[in-house]
């Protein structure tokens, strides 16, 4: 009999849906002992789209482009996203979670946000972006920016539409603990696609350590070694990286479960 083994363990996937070679592991994110409810603080709030706007000229909004996965939203996909606005459909939630500086930090919304802006705001000097393929407004507003909307009399209703939606924001409050923060994004993660865990810790941890995972995950040596064209897809290596920089800097001894929390 051999003495060889095969074993087979599930791996992560990159956009396309290939498998890239690295261990996909099922952390256990059940609450082994109840949070103290002083240690959460979520706030329900209607915010209006002016104060959306000039929150995100003063980049109080972050929207953490590194964030961003490969694959972002093409031109009909944020033109029927306006085109909802413009229809009064509502958008889904959003959700931020608040600095102490009352800085928002985009946790669920990203696109939608970006898209807003890159319409309404573009350049800062009316060079938004033009609508296409729109599936009910098209013989008007086809190639048609927000300038051009804003500026044509006829069209002064749905610009007044637009600068006067209102969208819903669940905002996560500064108080409220890290992993509190972690459990809530990997409850509203339930999109096609979910967040893999090292994408979740990117988008709540910027800073120098997510630099740093950057700039090691794409070193010539570190490419060759795990041989492998979708090496940091989904963020994959990034993590990999993470888990040695954890056990080379702190006694393996001191681990506490879950893995979540000693990474994040």
């Amino acid at each position: 009999m051999s003495e060889e083994t095969d074993f087979e363990y599930a791996e992560e996937l990159s956009e396309s849906g290939e498998k890239i070679g690295i261990e996909k592991y099922e952390d256990d994110m059940e609450i082994s002992e109840p949070f103290d409810p002083e240690s959460i603080s979520i706030e329900h709030k209607i915010v209006p789209m002016d104060t959306l706007i000039r929150r995100l000229k003063q980049k109080s909004i972050r929207l953490a482009p590194k964030f961003q996965r490969k694959e972002v939203w093409n031109k009909t996909l944020k033109s029927r996203l306006i085109e909802s606005i413009m229809l009064k459909i509502p958008l889904p939630m959003f959700y931020v979670a608040a600095d102490e500086n009352g800085n928002w930090e985009v946790v669920d919304g990203l696109q939608r946000l970006s898209t807003i802006r890159d319409f309404i705001i573009g350049d800062g000097k009316g060079n938004g972006f033009f609508l296409e393929n729109l599936e009910f407004l098209g013989n008007k507003f086809n190639d048609k920016t927000f300038f051009n909307i804003k500026n044509i009399d006829a069209m002064q209703k749905i610009a007044n539409t637009i600068l006067e939606t209102e969208m819903r924001f669940i905002i996560i409050n500064p108080k409220t603990s890290e992993e509190v923060k972690r459990n809530i994004f990997k409850r509203i993660n339930t999109g096609g696609m979910p967040l893999t865990p090292q994408e979740i810790r990117h988008a709540l941890y910027q800073g120098k350590s997510s630099d740093l995972l950057e700039k090691l995950a794409g070193i010539k040596e570190f490419k060759d070694i795990i041989d492998n064209k979708n090496y940091d897809s989904r963020m994959a290596a990034r993590e990999l990286i993470l888990w040695f920089i954890s056990f080379s800097l702190f006694e393996r001894s001191s681990y506490k479960p879950t893995i979540d929390t000693w990474l994040s």
